[in-house]
């Protein structure tokens, strides 16, 4: 009689990433999954019901892990660093040590107007880091939004850029909002 071994959610989450990206969210299901993961379509659904519990798992675990990446950063950083500069510093690091995952999540987000909205919220809650009222909330608000959607450009792969170029463009980003521009 043989014995029942127990799934690796985290793995099984990682070939519904892979689904995400190979085949985009559309083909995302739990016989697609169980097919990348090499698992029976009840394993999957043992670990995570439905699709949508699936794709909630996704969601969490995305989430758990910018918490853990803004964790990181505290633990090395000044005492005095904004909650913005951490979200910030741990956005930036889960997008360079996780881009597979970074990429399947904005394939995923754009996919429904429920999802869309969630992101809207979410994108909302990063927004209100930006404690004042003046030019300064301004600039904050324009690097917010500017590392974001380096981030989803670089995921996405939608520029012709090595990473020794992101590199440089992630530091001009910096030195734009240090008032050192690059020359």
């Amino acid at each position: 009689m043989s014995r029942y071994q127990k799934l690796d959610k985290n793995e099984l989450l990682n070939a519904a990433e892979r689904v995400i990206q190979n085949q985009g969210a559309h083909a995302l299901s739990i016989g697609t999954v169980a097919a990348e993961a090499g698992v029976s379509r009840g394993g999957i659904q043992s670990n995570f019901g439905t699709r949508a519990q699936l794709i909630d798992a996704l969601f969490d675990r995305w989430d758990q892990d910018l918490e853990r990446y803004k964790q990181e950063v505290r633990s090395r950083a000044r005492s005095d660093i904004s909650d913005l500069d951490v979200f910030l510093a741990a956005s930036r690091l889960q997008h360079k040590q996780q881009p597979q995952q970074m990429s399947a999540m904005m394939i995923l987000t754009m996919q429904t107007q429920a999802h869309r909205e969630a992101s809207h919220e979410w994108m909302a809650d990063k927004l209100s880091l930006i404690p004042s009222e003046d030019k300064q909330k301004r600039l904050e608000r324009l690097r917010l939004l500017v590392s974001e959607a380096m981030i989803v450009i670089h995921s996405m792969q939608l520029t012709p850029l090595s990473e020794d170029d992101w590199d440089e463009v992630w530091d001009d980003l910096d030195g734009v909002f240090r008032n050192d521009t690059p020359s």
